[in-house]
């Protein structure tokens, strides 16, 4: 890529973020927020196969946040907060409810073995942490 070409994307780049924020954001530099996120150890899962919740909370800077985007600076872990989580099957049947604290990487992991009983289908996890809720799904195959 050529060094005239980079310009011109960078200044589509900072042109495109001024707008945003000029036109769309509804706050530039915001104040510091916590963050829960939730992620699985895979997509797809069969019986017998373990699944492997991870569910972390931090302290990030948004330093944009618009619709539908946000831009998030990753802060501090919060260590040893209360983290508590609910597995929904297909139908919406509870199967698992569980609580934790996290640790010094502002994360606490959840196992949860797949047995022959679950059906084939998608599957909700709830994440809740106070004033936070987030939710991830997966999907359970015929073996």
């Amino acid at each position: 890529m050529g060094k005239g070409l980079r310009l011109i994307l960078i200044i589509i780049v900072i042109i495109s973020i001024v707008f945003l924020t000029v036109f769309i954001g509804r706050e530039f530099l915001s104040k510091t927020d916590v963050i829960l996120s939730v992620e699985t150890n895979k997509d797809n899962y069969r019986v017998g196969e373990l699944v492997e919740i991870k569910v972390s909370l931090k302290e990030g800077r948004i330093i944009f946040r618009g619709t539908p985007i946000a831009i998030i600076f990753w802060g501090r872990p919060l260590n040893g907060r209360d983290i508590a989580i609910q597995l929904l099957g297909p139908g919406g049947v509870t199967l698992y409810v569980d609580q934790g604290k996290t640790d010094k990487n502002g994360e606490t992991i959840f196992r949860i073995r797949i047995s022959d009983t679950w059906k084939t289908g998608t599957y909700i996890i709830h994440a809740v942490t106070p004033g936070k809720h987030i939710t991830k799904t997966f999907k359970v195959e015929k073996s």
